[in-house]
C-alpha cells in the first residue's frame, strides 16, 4: 500500500466513526431504557411502560431515558411499595 492509498483508506475510516458512534450511543440508550423498565416494579404496569428513550439525531446531541409519571421518583427512592 503506497502513502495516497493509505490516506483513502484513513479518510474512509475516519468518515465511517462518527456514525458508529451515534449508533452506538443509540443503541446504548435503548439498552438503558429497556434495563430500566424490566427493574422497575409492577402494580399496574402503568410505571413500567411509561420509559421513553430520546436518541440522539446526530453526532454530539444529547440521548435521554424518561418516565414522565408524577410517581417515578417515589418508586425510584423507596417510597413505595414499603415507606420509610
Amino acid at each position: 500500500m503506497n502513502a495516497a492509498d493509505f490516506i483513502v483508506s484513513v479518510k474512509a475510516h475516519a468518515d465511517a466513526v462518527p456514525e458508529e458512534v451515534l449508533a452506538f450511543q443509540n443503541q446504548l440508550t435503548t439498552e438503558i431504557r429497556d434495563k430500566a423498565s424490566s427493574l422497575t416494579p409492577v402494580d399496574t404496569g402503568a410505571l413500567k411502560r411509561a420509559w421513553t428513550a430520546e436518541l440522539a439525531k446526530r453526532l454530539g446531541d444529547s440521548s435521554h431515558v424518561r418516565n414522565g409519571l408524577p410517581y417515578a421518583v417515589t418508586v425510584e427512592y423507596g417510597g413505595y411499595p414499603n415507606p420509610p
